[in-house]
């Protein structure tokens, strides 16, 4: 380390001995930006040994996206020198010797009688990560209570229109019965019971949104599943999209087959739309383990520890903005043209999802394509409410 001198046999601490007590990692750099300065909490929170940094230009240790537009802050620094405190900016970004970048806290103190800059930098990376996770579950809660004040508008209207349906569908069966097969009249009593029976399927996808359906949750082979709906999804993607099923022997999960099944078919609907002029769909299975899956930003603070099976839906389509991805869960939103789209699809999966124990997270770039990930609690056998008495 370079220190300022000290007269022979004073006894008194060097400037670089002052630094080791500061707590933080600090460096000294000159007015060429070359390190001059530096403790031994900088050598070990960035990398390097003590003899690389000094010597080393300030920029080694800068974002590499910043890097060049930092040597002009640097020079508009020197030119003006001012002292910079922390935490009342934004968190930098810093780059470690193996070109990792992490976020940081940087207070600046010019010391004139040396001519250099002391610059202390903070690895904020805990509170920023913590920060992160308290706004996603904030998100969370946020759209946990829209999806619910909606589903419980949806869910009631559905239960209505349904029986409605139902006696447009008897009606109809009764009339069907008594009219002759081919007639005009024939046809349009066939009709009626289509639209009707198009009718009971979303007033089932309201059930869902609303938790009024459950359905029937059995022991489900996802890998299974995705086989034998592959057919199924081949037509609803067509010709020009590439469907690939990366399917690794996952655990079992406790879920309803059809349930499921619209999962996976509102999600490549969705994809199919995002590629109109074609391209890859990737579904994927794997097995997942928490705390150590990092698959799904914060999973280990949302979902408790155990065995999990994850579910991922990739497209390469047009994406999401951010205003899009942000209500992208809502109830009924949609941004296909009108009658088109009911805008049921993904809050139908995050319902099912939910109710299932499990995740579900979006990660979509406009322009850079969408991905879909579940992660759903594995399959747990449960004995029977009269095992312990039996025994």
């Amino acid at each position: 380390m370079i220190s300022p001198p000290n007269s022979p046999g004073s006894g008194r601490p060097s400037f670089a001995d002052l630094l080791e007590l500061v707590p933080d990692a600090t460096v000294g750099v000159d007015t060429s930006g070359a390190i001059v300065l530096c403790n031994a909490h900088a050598a070990d929170v960035f990398g390097y040994s003590a003899e690389e940094l000094l010597g080393s230009p300030i920029e080694v240790l800068v974002a590499e996206a910043s890097a060049e537009r930092h040597a002009g802050l640097r020079a508009g620094f020197a030119a003006e020198p001012r002292n910079r405190s922390m935490g009342n900016h934004e968190p930098l970004s810093a780059r470690r010797r193996d070109g990792s970048e992490f976020p940081v806290e940087v207070s600046l103190s010019w010391v004139e009688q040396e001519g250099i800059v002391l610059a202390a930098v903070r690895d904020v990376s805990d509170r920023v990560d913590g920060e992160l996770l308290a706004r996603r579950l904030r998100d969370e809660l946020e759209q946990s209570r829209k999806l619910e004040g909606l589903g419980h508008l949806a869910g009631g209207v559905a239960h209505d229109f349904n029986n409605l349906l139902a006696v447009i569908l008897n009606f109809s069966t009764l009339a069907a019965d008594v009219v002759v097969p081919g007639t005009q009249l024939a046809d349009d009593i066939g009709e009626i019971r289509r639209a009707a029976e198009r009718g009971r399927v979303l007033t089932r996808k309201l059930l869902i949104v609303g938790g009024r359906d459950t359905g029937q949750p059995d022991r489900l082979d996802l890998a299974a599943m995705l086989t034998s709906l592959r057919p199924l999804l081949l037509s609803a993607t067509g010709a020009g999209i590439e469907l690939r099923l990366e399917l690794a022997a996952t655990r079992s999960l406790h879920a309803d087959l059809a349930q499921m099944e619209q999962v996976v078919v509102n999600l490549v609907v969705n994809a199919r739309d995002a590629m109109p002029r074609g391209g890859t769909l990737t579904i994927r299975t794997e097995d997942a383990d928490l705390p150590a899956y990092d698959g799904v930003p914060g999973a280990a603070e949302r979902l408790p520890a155990g065995r999990y099976v994850a579910l991922t839906v990739a497209d390469g389509g047009t994406g999401m903005t951010p205003d899009v991805l942000g209500a992208a869960l809502d109830p009924f939103f949609t941004t296909k043209p009108a009658g088109q789209g009911s805008g049921l699809g993904l809050s139908t999966v995050y319902r099912i999802v939910r109710e299932l124990g499990g995740l579900l997270s979006i990660d979509s770039e406009f322009g850079a394509g969408t991905s879909v990930v579940m992660l759903l609690p594995a399959y747990a056998k449960v004995p029977p409410a009269d095992a312990s008495a039996a025994a």
